[in-house]
Parts: structure tokens; sequence; C-alpha cells
């Protein structure tokens, strides 16, 4: 099979790092491949060490001199958004359309069986390429973030894809619905659902590198953690962990050897790091660091306090490694990992106060995990067993 693998981009997020590692199993498997990337980024030369990769746009840009050719491949409207803003979806300067132009000539030559588009956001890709082969697209965002979407780039990753895959139920019924609002008849079974591909660490490895990782944070060889990790804003609820956190830090009868660590970069947190320096060192914002893995696997719980979060990749890392997880009801996938790996313990009301209350439970063993939860992840989650579903999910497009 020589499949075509579209990722909307390549930096250190979930969706990427997913398709990345799906990347390496298909290519261990003997799958031919090509891939484009949207967007450029610190993932691109892993992406390149895989199978050959093209940037779609590396620096977009756009001048008054690329407004007759706009024009002509769109309108003169929408010509005018691009020369405010370069970034714009379906917009291409001259040069950029002449790139694409010769990318999709040599995907043709090529001749792909098929297409896997990493998100809903590769509508504008497909249609700039447009190679007239099924294409099956991973949908890893919930409504919101769906209805968001330019009205071009929605009716194109819906027209265009002959299948789809959702990262969790909420997704795929989100989707469903936003397909119906938008007058795109999608029949239930052209959905199916797949979580996020994770590969499986050495968790050798990880437990002698805990150590250093203790040292790095300042915290002691005995310290029990509750971390999380994603981007310090709003949408992953950092907030909701930093009240929480604190509220547990304040009580007398709080265990003196239990901290609270985030790893992730975000609008938020030099305001969190400066604020944490009241904690005396027991709620900490590392920043963006690369051995998360080694945090999860040496933390007693993972807190996933997201607003919104169609499956949060973390929780899988960390039920790899046989941490359990703390999150909420109907935000999203992650109460559906918990459910399915008995991974943990979910949380109704979305709150602080909740999440306080869980931690504290957890730590009192009012509420406990079975023993196994790494094997029980891994009997499912990990990216080969993923790739080789969604290679079925591509057969059976290819046999229709």
């Amino acid at each position: 099979m020589r499949l075509l693998v579209i990722s909307h981009a390549a930096d250190r997020t979930g969706a990427p790092i997913s398709a990345l590692q799906l990347c390496r199993a298909w290519s261990a498997m003997g799958i031919d491949l090509r891939i484009v990337l949207r967007r450029d980024g610190p993932l691109a030369e892993r992406y390149a060490a895989i199978a050959p990769t093209e940037i779609f746009r590396s620096e977009p840009h756009f001048s008054i001199q690329d407004l007759s050719g706009q024009s002509g491949r769109s309108s003169l409207l929408l010509a005018a958004k691009c020369l405010r803003n370069p970034d714009r979806p379906f917009c291409l300067a001259d040069d950029e359309a002449a790139h694409v132009s010769a990318l999709a000539g040599d995907l043709t030559a090529w001749k792909p069986d098929a297409i896997y588009a990493n998100t809903s956001h590769c509508g504008d890709v497909l249609a700039a390429l447009d190679l007239n082969v099924p294409v099956l697209t991973h949908v890893r965002e919930l409504a919101p973030t769906l209805r968001a979407l330019d009205r071009e780039r929605q009716t194109v990753f819906l027209s265009a894809s002959d299948a789809f895959l959702a990262v969790s139920e909420h997704a795929r019924s989100d989707l469903l619905d936003v397909a119906s609002t938008l007058g795109h008849a999608l029949e239930p079974e052209r959905v199916a659902v797949e979580p996020p591909a994770i590969e499986m660490p050495d968790l050798d490895t990880l437990d002698a590198q805990a150590p250093l990782l203790l040292g790095t944070l300042g915290l002691p060889p005995t310290a029990r953690i509750v971390c999380g990790a994603g981007t310090v804003g709003p949408r992953k609820g950092v907030d909701v962990f930093d009240h929480a956190a604190r509220q547990l830090l304040s009580r007398d009868d709080f265990p003196a050897d239990i901290y609270f660590v985030w790893f992730g970069t975000g609008e938020w947190r030099d305001r969190l790091h400066t604020a944490s320096g009241e904690c005396q060192g027991r709620l900490i914002y590392a920043g963006e660091r690369h051995d998360t893995l080694t945090l999860f696997r040496r933390s007693s719980l993972l807190a996933c306090p997201s607003r919104e979060d169609a499956y949060p990749r973390v929780q899988i890392e960390a039920g790899l490694v046989g941490t359990p997880s703390l999150g909420f009801d109907g935000v999203g996938g992650g109460s559906e990992f918990i459910r399915d790996y008995q991974a943990g313990h979910s949380l109704s009301a979305l709150t602080a106060e909740a999440l306080a209350t869980g931690i504290a439970q957890f730590f009192d063993r009012r509420w406990t995990i079975p023993a196994g939860l790494s094997a029980r992840v891994q009997a499912g989650r990990t990216s080969t067993a993923s790739a080789e579903r969604i290679l079925r999910h591509i057969q059976t497009r290819l046999e229709m």
C-alpha cells in the first residue's frame, strides 16, 4: 500500500505526535509512506527520518503582487483577506502556489492508494492537492473547534473524506452533530472511534531517569507527586489545578510529602509560576520539558482538569506507565479512557473544590484502581495496535 499522511502541524502537541508514532509503526510494517506537513515545526525532522516529507507552507506570506493569482484561484474577496492575514487557510502567494502545484504533480505521479488526514484542519491541503483517492480523516476535535473552522475548510474536510475516525465517542457524536448542522449527510457508519496512538516507553529507563528529574525540580526522593501536563491556559483547566493544589496545600492535615507539578508552557505560565512561590516549592510550573513520561512514571496521580479535550493523550501516557488519572465527566474522551481501562476516577463537577476532594480521597485510599493498569492500556492503546486498526479501516474503503 502507498499511503499519503497529511498532518496539520509538526509541533510537539498531541495530534502531530500521534501521527508521527503512527507513521513510525506503518513504516515498520512495510507500508510505502509519503508525508505532507501543513506547517513546519520541531517534529519535521523526525517525520523526515521515517519517510519522504514535504512542507505544504513553510513561512506563509502574501503581497499585493499575489492578488491577481489568488483572485483567479478563489475570489477577489479572499485575496483581500489573504493580504491582511497571509496565514489564512486557502491563501497562497504565487511562489507558494507554484510549490503546491509541483507537489501535487509529484504525488499524482507517485499514485498513492489512500490518504490519512490527521485532523479536521487539513481541508485546505486536501483541496490543493486534489489527488482523487480515498481519504480517511482522523477527527481529534470537539464541536467548538469544528464550528470555529472557516466554512470552506469545514466543507472540504467533510466532503472530501470517504470515512472518518473520531478519537472518542464524544468526538464522534460532536462530528455527526456538527455535520448535520452544516447540511452534510454523514452516515453514522462512516465514523469509527480510534483514540490517540502512544508508543510503549521503556519503564526501566524511566525509573532510572527519575532521580535526575527530582533533583532538577528540587523535590526530595520521598516526594509523592500529583502531576499535570499541557498548554498552560484555560482549555486545559490549569487554573482548576492551581486552585485545587492551593486549597490542599493550605490545609494543616494535608501530607507534607505531596507536591504538585505541571509540565507545559502557554499564556498563563509566567503568572502561575511567579505566584507559585507562595507555596514553598510544593507547587511547580516547570515549563516545556521532554521528560514528561518520566514525570508520569514517578507520579502518584495525574490530574487532568481539561474543560474541553476530545481525548487527553496524557491520560494514555500516564496509564501506560502505570499511573492513574483523575478527570471530569462530560468534557471529552477522558472519562471514556478511565471507564474502559479502569484507569482512575471521574468527577461530575468541574470545579477546583471537586478536584481537591478527589485528590484527597485518592491519598486517603477512598478510591483505588485494580492492579495491572500498564498492561491493560498496552493491550489496546499502543501505536502499533492503533496503526493496524487504521490500516484495516483504509483497506475496507479501498475494497468498497
